[in-house]
Parts: C-alpha cells; structure tokens; sequence
C-alpha cells in the first residue's frame, strides 16, 4: 500500500497555524516526560513521540515503527477521521472483515464495534486517545496529532490488539497567547463542515481555555447518503506552581451517518416481471389459496408460497403506501432467474444457482439505495480527561491521569437478503382478503433489526520518572519509567427486530410470527420511490388479526448477539532508556503485567423486550487471566544521516466479553502477538528529510472470530440428544435430573473459533519539509 501527496503552503486557503503555539522560555522547564508539545512539529515532519516507550523521546532515538501525521498534514489533505487518515498510512486500513474467514461485513455497518476497525500489518489494531483505551469515534477537529504505531507492543499501550495503535494526541489550553480559527469547507453531494477553534489566556503562563467546535452535514452520492455531526470540545491549562500542570479536557457530542450497504439488492422479481410486461398483469397475478404455485405458475415466475397458514404462523405487513396492515400468509411470492422452472418470455428457461443482485441499471441504478432513509447510526459519546504533571525535581517527574468514556451507538438496519425486490402477484391481500390494490406491481419490503452497543471505560493511571546521567561516555543516561494502571470497563449489545409486543403469535419475542414486515410499492422509473417502507413510518399503535398492538423492539435469546461483559484490569509497568556513546546508541527495554478479571453477565426476561443484560454479579461468571509482555528496541547512529533500528516487542490481546470456545465452553483466551522489525533511518538534507526502511514480522496466537464454526456446536447437541434418547428417563440408566449435568458438561454453549496469523514484509516511509513551502510524504 502506498500513497504520496505534496503540499504547497502559499496557497489561497494557506494551512491553519498550530492550534497550540510554541513555549515561552520560562514554559521549558515545565515540559513533562510523559506528554508530547504538538507545538514543536514543523511543516509534516513531528520531533518527538511517546509511542516507543511512554517516555517523550526523539523519533530519531525511536527503534518501533512509529509515523506522525501532524496537524499541518491533517490540514493539507483535510483528514477529519481515521477512515481517511489510513489512506496515507503505512499497510494500514480500514477493517471489511477481510482478515477473517466468511462473508461477514465491516463491524461498522452494524454496532459490533463502536470505532472503525483498523488493520495494520493485516492484524486488527487498537484505537488511543492520549493513549487511553478509545471506544468513542475520533475525529480531527480536536486533534493535535496522529501518531500510528505498527506491530505489536503491549508495553505500551497494555491491553490491544496486535496490529499495533493509532492514537490522537488532543488539543490542549495553551498559557502563552490567545489564538482563534475558524475553518469551513463544502464539496460536492451537500458537503458541508464548520470548525471553531479557540483559545484564551485568563493569566499569562498560568491559566488558559480552549474551546473547539465542530458541526458537519455531509450527504453522498447515493440516494439518502449523510454523515452528519454536532460535537463540542473544551480543555483547560492550570500552572498553579512552575513545577506543577494541571490539564483537565472534555468532549460530548453526537454522530448520525446512514448506513449504506455495499451490494446491491437482492433480485426476485426479473423472470415475473419480464413475463409481466410481455403477457399483461392479468398473465402473472391470481388469487391465493394458501397452495404452493403450480407449475404453470411457476413458468410465469411466481415460485414460492410466503409461509404456510396454519396454526400460530403469521406475516404482519404494514403497506407504508396506505397505511394498510394485513396478514399475508399463503400469499404467493415473485421470483428470478434462479430456478430452472422458471420461464422467459420466450421460454428460456432459468438456471439453478445462488441468490441474485439486481445488476441493470435500467432496472436499477447505482446511485439508487433501497435501504432508505430508515437505515442508519446514530451514536452519542461523551468523554472526559484530567492530568496532573509534577516535575518533583529536575530528575524526578510524576504523572496521574484519569480518563472516563461512555459512547452508545444504535443502529438501525436491514440484514441478509433485505431488502429484496420482487413483484406482487397476489390479486388479495392475503387469503380471503380484499382486493389487492397494488397487485402486478414492484415493491421493496424488509424486517427491521435494531443493533444496540453501549460501551462505558475509566482509567486511572500514575507514572514516575527518573533521570539519570552518570556523566560517562561509556555509562551514558538513563530514563527510568514506571506506571500503574486501573481500568473497569462495561460492554453491552443487544440485537433486537420491530414485532408486535406481547408476544402474541410465539414466546419468543423476536420470533418471526412476532415481527412485522415495512413494504413500500415502487413507482416505476421513479428512482426516488425505489426504497422499502421505513420502520419510521408505523404508528405506534396497529390493528391486527381483531386486536390492537403497541409495536417493540425485541431483543433476540441472550447469547453472542444479545450479551453484556465487564472487564476490570490492573497494570505494572517498567521501562528503561538509555542513551550510550554520546548519545549514538539508544537502547528501550520493557516489561509489564496485565491481571483482568472479565465477568460475564447475566440476564434478565422483560415480558415485552425479553432478555435484558443484568449486572447482578449473582447471575454472572468471571474469568481471570494474567498476561505478560515486554518490548526490546536499539538505534545506533552509525552516522549522522544514517541508523541501525531494531525492534522485538510482544503483545497481549484483548480478551472477549462474550465469546466461547471449546472444550469447556468458557470465555475464549485473550490472544498472544509477537512481532520485530530491522531496519534503516535516515536523517537528509540538514534534517529536513526523514527516511525509514524496515522488515517487520508479525504473529498472532488465538485470535477469536465468529467464523469458522461451520454448525459444531449443533452437531455437538444432535449427539448428545441421541444418547439422550437411549441413557435418560424413566426405566433408563440416568434419570433426567441426573442427565442435565452431563448434557451440559458434553455440550458446551460454543459461541467462537480461533485462528492463528502472520504477516511479513517490507515498509518504508519518507517524511520531508523540502522547502519553506513544499511538503512530502511518501509511502
């Protein structure tokens, strides 16, 4: 993956000047070991980072593979988030589930993950903010800088994923000067964002304020496309003493973006609709009977009978068109090309194959969207910060931190095949029913899911560090580190479907007897009316079967798509910098240890919504489980312009909240990573162009992911249910109280698989402040 941009900075919008400027003389002696100064990047190229070792060191000392997107860089190429940041990334993108085995979609298109997913190196990696866990959406107007760590390395940011971490770098309160900028932008399909950002000094040196603002209403060139955002951020600087900074920062705000799916609709409706407009409506609609089609039905298209009327089976429709609501079960259903017994105009007939998309954009457009305006996230975040700084003495500095997060993102959508397109060959609603007013026409129709994923984590941490300089070539200087942690952090997400409350037609509320379905009758040609019917749209009250019902999102059975976890973590850090041979050669060494404790919650049955997550620890499980990690890293400067880097760090992944494995059925291992990189830096030009080339490996142990069960655990119950029939029961050797145990022991409730990965390569990176106005970046 490469990407090269240019920038000139004498252009009509020139670049915003740094949002915090550079420190006063009497600023210096307050600078802290465990913060980075955003002030001092220049141009695109950054001076120092945190993410070697948790200690401000050079890049240049620096022996991970470490890129720095300043705000400058951020400016020029108008990145707002980390989607559009990857791109000038080093072998990062934005996760489609391509590392994993299946079909499975970007876990952002539905709440299953509450930030976009990054993989580096082909390894999922973890999201900072200010090197705290992030479970809230970043976004550049509050940013003082990216950085982007590759590989794994849990001595510095804990906890992870092995990819590596990209972290943003706030914007903080200067106490030097005030500063204003306001920054707007529009583009093409609606696109519009306006950013404030201020600062204010209440008393030199001493006490300042900084507000940032960010409001954007962006559409896209699909119909009802948007990514709309209203967000505020504020931070304040207090040095009550020289040797002591206070920072306290904030943000709330609120995204709504449509979901946008990435295939095209599902088409049953091309083989009725083509014998439709070739033989007449009359030709391909007829009265339903509750009967499977016939196979002169089938020819025209018509090939299959919605469910069977019988018993409790039930297929509420609600016609967004009219209002109409009715039951169409034993109506007939459209169908396509899919079916050998189906038969063209001219009698072709069909070929026996998997689902079909609608492709012709004379049928359907690319721009067209058929999920509508209904399908969409909404997510609300709130977060807050506040640190303490103590240069004790000049060579003893201490650090305490405590960083809050809550974000909860719902998610209404479409899922599997919905929304398909077919035609209506019923000439009743339903069976019996009254005429069917729309019969022989085109519509869209769906059941609507709704994904709730609320996350809520707090960390506190305190760090000391130590300077040590032996006044020696040969013994060098030393930094010494150490940092404590705690982290609780509570996870819960509950998939449910719009049905009628009560559970009328199953006890399951989300049975599919329970659900209703939104269709919406096209008008052909008219690409705006080419949508299903929004869930929007229903009353809250509807008449059905002789009774009224309230309508309610029902949660599916708890289980891997309805489930709740918290996780409570203590860390011990220890890390050492020396710096040997006047200064030529960098060492970093690490170790830390990671104790969580991850219980697995309970649930509770609400007459109407069903399971509901429970944080009654009676009802809960907890697991426990150390990790250890550490990291090793040199630089020789072999010359001024040129070094030797290398690098081998370890890695700790994050346990899951919910998922299980075999052989006992409990939650799956926290993954192990192992990663290295050798290579090349160099320094040009008088410094002002940075050049790195490494060879990284990469290995991850136990990675959990949904895919890969292929029915085992159904196969497993089918086996035990077998013995069953012939061990338990009245006259058989176990009596059925006696029997449940071993049931559950042999029949673990298996939600997971987990795989192994490795990825090697070659990366190089280029970093240039050319000239007083051209800038370079090349991957």
């Amino acid at each position: 993956m490469a990407a090269a941009v240019a920038s000139l900075s004498a252009q009509t919008a020139p670049p915003a000047p740094p949002a915090t400027p550079g420190p006063t003389a009497t600023e210096a002696v307050e600078l802290s070991p465990f913060t980075v100064n955003t002030s001092r990047d220049v141009g695109y190229q950054a001076e120092n980072t945190l993410a070697g070792s948790r200690l401000n060191t050079s890049l240049r000392d620096t022996a991970s593979s470490v890129s720095v997107f300043t705000r400058e860089f951020l400016d020029d190429l108008a990145i707002t988030d980390v989607r559009e940041l990857v791109q000038y990334s080093i072998n990062a993108e934005i996760s489609s589930n391509e590392n994993q085995a299946g079909s499975g979609q970007n876990p952002v298109v539905n709440a299953q993950s509450l930030t976009p997913l990054v993989l580096i190196r082909g390894a999922a990696a973890s999201v900072g903010m200010d090197y705290f866990t992030s479970i809230t959406p970043s976004d550049a107007y509050r940013v003082g800088r990216y950085e982007d760590n590759r590989g794994p390395n849990s001595i510095l940011f804990g906890v992870g994923a092995p990819g590596g971490l990209i972290n943003e770098s706030s914007k903080i309160a200067s106490t030097a000067r005030d500063s204003a900028l306001v920054r707007t932008s529009a583009g093409s399909f609606d696109r519009h964002r306006f950013e404030l950002d201020a600062n204010w000094v209440l008393e030199k040196e001493r006490l300042a304020m900084s507000v940032a603002g960010l409001q954007q209403e962006n559409g896209g060139w699909r119909a009802f496309d948007y990514q709309d955002k209203k967000r505020i951020f504020s931070s304040i600087t207090v040095r009550p003493l020289r040797s002591l900074t206070v920072t306290a920062m904030g943000e709330i705000g609120r995204d709504v973006t449509a979901v946008i799916r990435n295939t095209v609709e599902t088409d049953q409706a091309l083989a009725w609709l083509d014998n439709r407009n070739a033989k007449g409506v009359s030709a391909v609609t007829f009265d339903p009977n509750n009967a499977v089609p016939t196979i002169a039905m089938s020819a025209l298209g018509v090939t299959a009978r919605d469910v069977a009327a019988t018993g409790n089976n039930h297929k509420v429709i609600f016609i967004e068109n009219d209002g109409t609501i009715f039951d169409a079960r034993g109506s007939l259903l459209s169908g396509t090309y899919n079916n050998s017994a189906v038969r063209a105009p001219d009698g072709t007939p069909g070929v026996t194959s998997g689902a079909l998309k609608v492709n012709d954009p004379r049928i359907y457009p690319g721009n067209v969207n058929a999920a509508g305006p209904g399908m969409f996230r909404q997510q609300t975040l709130r977060n807050y910060t506040i640190t303490a700084d103590w240069q004790a003495t000049r060579n003893l500095a201490f650090n305490l931190g405590r960083n809050y997060q809550y974000s909860r993102a719902r998610v209404t959508l479409m899922t599997g095949a919905d929304p398909t397109l077919r035609g209506d060959p019923n000439r009743t609603l339903g069976v019996g029913g009254p005429a069917n007013p729309y019969a022989g026409r085109l519509y869209f129709d769906g059941e609507w899911r709704r994904d709730d994923h609320v996350g809520e984590v707090a960390e506190t941490r305190l760090a000391a560090s130590y300077a040590l300089d032996t006044q020696s070539k040969w013994f060098g200087r030393h930094r010494f580190a150490a940092l404590v942690s705690q982290t609780e952090q509570f996870d819960a997400r509950a998939n449910s479907w719009l049905a009628l409350a009560g559970r009328p037609y199953n006890a399951t509320p989300n049975n599919i007897n329970n659900r209703i379905t939104v269709r919406n009758y096209i008008t052909e040609g008219s690409w705006a009316t080419y949508r299903v019917g929004d869930w929007r749209s229903l009353p809250s009250t509807v008449n059905f079967d002789g009774r009224a019902y309230t309508l309610a999102w029902a949660n599916e059975i708890g289980g891997p798509n309805n489930s709740g976890g918290e996780q409570k973590s203590t860390a011990a850090l220890g890390a050492v910098q020396s710096h040997f041979l006047a200064d030529r050669l960098v060492t970093t060494f690490g170790y830390r240890q990671d104790k969580i404790d991850v219980i697995e919650l309970g649930f509770y049955n609400d007459p109407v919504i069903g399971d509901i997550v429970d944080r009654d620890r009676s009802k809960s499980k907890t697991t426990s489980a150390t990790g250890f990690t550490g990291t090793a890293g040199a630089v020789l400067h072999v010359f001024k312009w040129m070094s030797l880097v290398a690098n081998r760090s370890s890695n700790q992944g994050v346990p899951s909240f919910v998922r299980t494995t075999f052989p006992k059925g409990e939650l799956a291992p926290a993954s192990k990573g192992v990663g290295s990189d050798y290579g090349l830096g160099g320094d040009f030009l008088g410094g002002r162009l940075h050049a790195k080339l490494v060879y990284f490996s990469s290995t991850e142990q136990g990675r959990i992911t949904t895919n890969g069960l292929a029915g085992a655990p159904g196969r497993n119950t089918r086996v035990m249910d077998a013995f069953a029939g012939v061990l338990a029961g009245t006259g058989l050797p176990f009596s059925t109280s006696q029997w449940q145990p071993i049931y559950s022991a042999y029949n673990p409730p298996v939600t997971a698989a987990s795989s192994d990965s490795q990825s090697k390569g070659y990366e190089a990176r280029i970093t240039a402040n050319l000239t007083q106005n051209w800038r370079l970046v090349a991957n």
